[in-house]
């Protein structure tokens, strides 16, 4: 008893301290808790009424001990624990993540009703305040309710928050519940409450405010405790900041918290809580304005990481730079407005944070989108593999007949044959049979150095690029070819006019532009094929040349010798497959591979017809007869 005694003068004596720093109107109101001075504090915390609580905490803290809390002994961890419960308040977010679908309104219906809401005045006389005051589990749940049920004009959101009437239980907005007043079942404590109830309690005359103000009550301090733990009880469940969620008001009140790894380690909490209100458990609501949401977080992250660092917290700054990069990438996404594309979450998973499964969906979604630039960035910043981009990317390009572009993105996921920077531009060249002896024999031991660069074998890839040019069975018309060479052209020339290179594209689609002027000829009632096709023989390939010399330069540079002469001999090559025979000096397997598909296909006496042309006595033949035979 004695112990207990000292206690509660221990507690006068601190409460004597700390109510110095009020006025006498104050006074008045706190005297009832000179037994209970954390009751005090947390007063000053329920009002923001940092100044004093300095002031208060500093008088405070010298006098008291670090031990555990115990119920109302001041201490300095029941301070902080106070500090931390008020600061998670002030980043509350009321908001629905999932709203009702059959709440969510269409626009001309939206438009509707801010129609009617012009023409006809809102008849608030029409609603009955219940007889009985509604139970809180009585009350409209917030998932119902998507719009003010009084003047059905504000839509809630974060800032335009939910308030439950404490007389009716609907839910309204903050214009239409800016009274408060006594209710049955609230004891003396004012409780908010709707226009109509409170018109229809007070009566139609409006009342001097301050007659309906609580006794317990002052203009500058609402939120009040007293000796009474029902009425204390109360005001805690009612109490809510209303400038809530506010990162600047938790960092403020946090700053009195004694500097222990709690401190950091509340703050990396509220920074997941946050980022899990980023993650969609559905489609993104229009509740939550996600810029702003992300600028909190990336505020309260690098006070987290600040103060781990201070406190000494393991692990804590690692983790709060985790939780950096995230944001990061969350407000890329934000800014381009693809943030409803993120993979829904498993809301029961521990793990808050985007793992790579999810980065990888998101980056596939991207790319269904044609984001690339975006899908690179998301991948860059997940360390993810770009190959995958460029290749989806470089095919996106080919079939809209970016022949430029897409050159520059298979680049950069294909690798190139040394073999391809000798032969490149001959193989697209025809010659005499003269000049392929003569260049047969001038480069034959460089040659020979390096024919077995070439793969044994075509790249899936390259094998889907042949694939996308042979199918494509367009005629190109000459304007848009001769259109896409000027493009080129004054891409590389670096004096012209400033204004003409504004106004160019880095590519032109001309597989696009062909159907588009296709169909302007169509409008027109012009049916008839362009001369210059109407002149094509059968000895023409049926691919357009352009597409033919793109298969060439990939097989080319990426493909396999045996890839390449068997594009020549499905398109009727059979001179161009010899010359690079004899130009290789390719090994008498892979020219077997060659006879034997010609003899399989019914065109041997062809491909010998062409092998006589370039040299009647076959002698520049005989080794790979020789192989042939003797095999």
């Amino acid at each position: 008893m004695h112990n207990v005694d000292d206690n509660s003068l221990r507690s006068v004596e601190l409460s004597l301290k700390m109510l110095t720093v009020f006025t006498q109107n104050e006074l008045e109101q706190l005297l009832c808790l000179i037994y209970d001075p954390l009751s005090i504090i947390e007063i000053l915390i329920m009002n923001t009424k940092l100044d004093k609580l300095s002031t208060v905490l500093d008088i405070v803290k010298p006098q008291v001990p670090y031990t555990e809390i115990n119920d109302n002994r001041l201490s300095i961890e029941a301070i902080d624990e106070l500090l931390r419960r008020y600061a998670e308040k002030t980043l509350d977010f009321d908001v629905i993540t999932n709203p009702n679908p059959r709440l969510l309104r269409t626009p001309e219906h939206k438009l509707m009703q801010s129609l009617d809401s012009l023409n006809l005045d809102y008849d608030c006389h029409g609603f009955l305040m219940p007889d009985e005051v509604p139970l809180k589990e009585d009350w409209v749940p917030n998932s119902e309710v998507i719009e003010c049920m009084r003047c059905q004009k504000v839509t809630f959101s974060m800032f335009n928050r939910r308030h439950h009437c404490r007389r009716c239980g609907r839910v309204i907005c903050y214009n239409c519940s800016v009274h408060r007043m006594q209710v049955p079942s609230y004891g003396d404590i004012l409780v908010r409450v709707c226009e109509d109830c409170y018109q229809q309690t007070m009566g139609s005359e409006t009342s001097d405010p301050g007659d309906s103000m609580s006794t317990k009550s002052v203009i500058n301090d609402f939120w009040l405790l007293s000796d009474d733990p029902e009425h204390n009880n109360i005001v805690r469940e009612e109490f809510s900041y209303e400038h809530a969620p506010s990162v600047s008001l938790c960092l403020a009140l946090m700053k009195y918290h004694s500097k222990t790894i709690e401190y950091p380690r509340f703050l990396l909490d509220q920074c997941k809580n946050m980022f899990e209100l980023l993650l969609p458990s559905q489609e993104p609501t229009q509740e939550i304005d996600y810029f702003l949401v992300i600028k909190m977080l990336k505020s309260l992250t690098v006070a987290a990481k600040m103060s781990s660092i201070e406190c000494n917290l393991p692990n804590g700054s690692s983790l709060a730079d985790r939780i950096l990069s995230q944001a990061e990438l969350l407000s890329l996404l934000a800014e381009r407005g693809c943030l409803n594309l993120l993979p829904i979450t498993n809301t029961h998973n521990k793990e808050a944070y985007i793992d790579a499964p999810i980065l990888r969906k998101l980056r596939d979604k991207l790319l269904e989108r044609e984001q690339w630039n975006l899908a690179l960035e998301v991948s860059t910043k997940a360390g993810l593999d770009n190959t995958g981009i460029f290749a989806t990317w470089g095919k996106s390009c080919l079939k809209a007949g970016c022949l430029q572009l897409a050159r520059e993105k298979f680049q950069r996921c294909l690798d190139r044959n040394i073999y391809s920077e000798n032969l490149e531009t001959a193989t697209c060249e025809e010659s005499t049979s003269n000049s392929v002896l003569k260049s047969r024999t001038m480069s034959r031991l460089s040659l020979l150095s390096i024919c077995d660069c070439k793969p044994a074998k075509n790249p899936i890839l390259l094998d889907e690029i042949i694939n996308i040019l042979e199918s494509n069975m367009q005629n190109i018309d000459k304007e848009i070819i001769e259109r896409a060479d000027q493009q080129k052209l004054s891409g590389s020339v670096s004096t012209l006019n400033q204004s003409f290179n504004l106004s160019a594209q880095p590519d032109v689609a001309i597989c696009i532009l062909n159907k588009l002027k296709n169909l302007k000829s169509i409008s027109a009632g012009q049916y008839c094929q362009p001369e210059h096709i109407k002149e094509t023989n059968l000895n023409t390939p049926v691919m357009d040349k352009i597409f033919f010399d793109e298969c060439v330069y990939y097989l080319t540079r990426y493909g396999s010798h045996l890839s390449l002469m068997e594009f020549y001999l499905r398109h009727g090559y059979f001179e161009k497959v010899l010359n690079y025979v004899l130009e290789t000096q390719l090994s008498a397997d892979i020219f077997i591979e060659i006879y034997m598909k010609c003899l399989k296909d019914g065109v041997i006496n062809t491909f010998q017809e062409h092998m006589s042309i370039i040299d009647s006595s076959l002698e520049v033949w005989k080794r790979q007869l020789a192989e042939q035979y003797w095999s």
